[in-house]
């Protein structure tokens, strides 16, 4: 699509990249982070036990934590469910 884009040491498929970009476009719609919708879709998922989040910086603990607490809109969960897995 635009170059090369890597995702667990291989090129990322068209499909999986139009996914993504269609996640980031949903959370500017919403007009929430990305990374706050990510990060709570991983705590709030049943099937993922834990998650493991790397700090660069001792700063970046207190904007991880204001992450989890980021108020997501309800529908932005249906919309999430309803895109197409490839």
């Amino acid at each position: 699509m635009f170059g090369f884009h890597a995702y667990m040491y291989g090129q990322v498929s068209d499909a999986y990249l139009q996914r993504a970009f269609f996640l980031e476009a949903l959370c500017l719609r919403y007009r929430v982070p990305l990374a706050a919708v990510a990060l709570q879709f991983s705590l709030c998922d049943h099937r993922i036990a834990s998650t493991i989040v790397g700090i660069s910086r001792p700063e970046r603990l207190q904007e991880t934590v204001k992450l989890t607490q980021h108020i997501l809109p309800e529908d932005i969960w249906k919309e999430i469910t309803e895109i197409p897995r490839n």
